[in-house]
């Protein structure tokens, strides 16, 4: 039922067995592969999470010096990884005496040159919104790691940004990465190039871990019963270490598979309802039991064109899934805009609870902390700020539901 999609498909799903180009000991740096007739993957697998729960916990010197020795003699592209994950989980200070409770980083994917001119916007806006984790871009291309170096380079907010260019400009490396940064003992945090933070969603999401137990969290769609993979975290445990390699095998060799579909299903589908019929070939058997968790998708992390229902205050991210490229970048420069202009003074989403345009009435929202004028140090903005942030209020309202 999937070959007519598989050569008729969107080109970023379109993937051959030479993209991965990465050896086992590159996608498990810590252990060396036995290299006999009689090896065993589930063994390797096995042995790449518990040493990876080992190094995690590791003071930073210590995980450093590892590190680098399991990089002499590697090639490039496992070289690459292993210097920008240093340089990421470096203390703040300095002093390199490590990490408090589990390493981790924010990771997204820059692929070719048609998203390069927004990698600076985003840092620029996690910055504001004081997103803390450090952020490792997978460059896909040489437009995109051009890019991705000139923001390394210059950015000058605290956010640390480090590049890997894979070796081959195919989807696949998305999860590449997760599963050597897995097997470093690192937590991710991922999240597409074209969703948009109106706060840091950090605090909900760890949160949301903690309190529920929960080792993986994905986003979802509101109107279906399948996650979606634009945003979500992964904490590096045993079970989700030697889920992901499972994934992975799995996924390289049903080429003619779909990332997200094959994620829901060897997740246990979390959203599945009893008319459900989503499915993938193949699925491995005997798969360790992860605990997943989903995010809110109502109100707080939505999908633009399925819509959302409640109040803007509540919203921390706004996806842009699937909607036509054109009309994405214009929407997002709007919304990036808006932030832009606002910045000094209050924080976008504050100001797009309040403003109120032509289109719409503001409606009732919860108290929220007293603040004056006096407290900002900025001057009161113009009527041209309000009306960048009413444009970007109605980027948001163009989508909201009478019910849910």
């Amino acid at each position: 039922n999937k070959g007519l999609k598989y050569l008729d498909r969107n080109y970023k799903y379109v993937r051959a067995f030479a993209d991965l180009d990465l050896h086992l000991k590159e996608l498990s740096p810590l252990v060396l592969p036995a290299q006999t007739d009689s090896f065993d993957p589930a063994k390797w697998q096995k042995q790449g999470a518990k040493k990876a729960c080992a190094i995690a916990r590791m003071p930073w010197h210590s995980f450093a010096r590892l590190l680098r020795n399991k990089a002499v003699g590697r090639r490039p592209i496992l070289r690459q990884a292993i210097d920008a994950v240093l340089k990421l989980t470096r203390s703040f200070d300095g002093s390199g005496k490590g990490w408090k409770g589990h390493r981790g980083i924010a990771l997204t994917l820059l692929y070719g040159n048609a998203w390069s001119g927004l990698l600076e916007r985003t840092v620029s806006h996690l910055c504001q919104l004081g997103f803390s984790r450090p952020l490792l871009v997978v460059a896909s291309g040489k437009d995109a790691y051009q890019a991705c170096r000139q923001v390394e380079q210059k950015s000058a907010c605290g956010l640390k940004v480090s590049c890997w260019r894979p070796n081959t400009e195919s989807q696949v490396h998305r999860f590449t990465i997760v599963h050597i940064l897995l097997h470093l003992g690192l937590d991710i945090f991922y999240f597409d190039m074209d969703a948009f933070f109106l706060r840091n969603p950090l605090p909900m999401v760890l949160s949301q871990a903690s309190v529920k137990k929960q080792e993986a969290i994905f986003a979802s769609h509101g109107d279906g019963d399948c996650i979606n993979i634009g945003v979500f975290y992964i904490k590096s445990t045993i079970r989700t270490t030697v889920w992901f390699s499972r994934f992975l095998e799995w996924y390289h060799e049903h080429q003619y598979e779909i990332d997200q579909r094959g994620l829901d299903v060897l997740l246990g589908s979390p959203l599945r309802i009893p008319e459900g019929e989503l499915g993938v070939s193949f699925a491995p058997k005997d798969l360790p039991k992860v605990r997943v968790g989903v995010m809110e998708d109502g109100n707080k992390v939505v999908i633009g064109w399925i819509g959302w229902y409640g109040h803007i205050s509540r919203m921390q991210v706004f996806h842009w899934c699937n909607s036509p490229l054109d009309e994405k970048w214009e929407e997002l420069d709007t919304v990036y805009k808006a932030a832009e202009a606002i910045q000094d003074w209050m924080p976008l989403h504050l100001a797009l609870s309040v403003v109120s345009t032509a289109d719409f009435q503001v409606l009732p929202r919860e108290a929220s902390e007293t603040w004056t004028v006096a407290d900002t140090g900025k001057a009161v903005p113009g009527s041209a700020v309000w009306r960048q942030v009413g444009r970007a209020r109605r980027v948001f309202e163009a989508s909201r539901l009478h019910k849910p």
